[in-house]
C-alpha cells in the first residue's frame, strides 16, 4: 500500500525475515517510544519522528526498513522519504 501511494518500495514478511537473518538491513520502528518499549520487532531500533542524519547508519548503502503501527500511520513512509532525501 505504501508503495502505491508514496512511491516507496515494500518488502514482504518473508523477505524481511530473510534480510534480518542475513543482517543486511536496519529495521527502524517509528512508533512512540512507549509503544516501542512495550513491543517491537526483534532487532528493530526505535527512531524518533524528528531524526537527523546522525541517527541513520553511517554506511549509506545500508538498506533501511521503516515501520509503524498500522497501514494508516504516516510516520514510516514520511520517515523513509526524509531518509532518502538525507542520504
Amino acid at each position: 500500500m505504501y508503495a502505491l501511494f508514496y512511491g516507496l518500495e515494500s518488502i514482504s514478511p518473508a523477505a524481511l525475515h530473510s534480510a534480518l537473518q542475513a543482517g543486511s538491513i536496519q529495521l527502524l520502528d517509528m512508533n512512540a517510544r512507549g509503544r516501542w518499549e512495550q513491543a517491537h520487532v526483534p532487532g528493530a531500533r526505535h527512531l524518533a519522528v524528528e531524526f537527523g542524519r546522525a541517527d541513520l547508519p553511517a554506511d549509506s548503502s545500508t538498506s533501511l526498513v521503516f515501520y509503524c503501527s498500522n497501514l494508516l500511520c504516516r510516520k514510516a513512509p514520511d520517515a523513509a522519504r526524509r531518509a532518502r532525501q538525507r542520504l
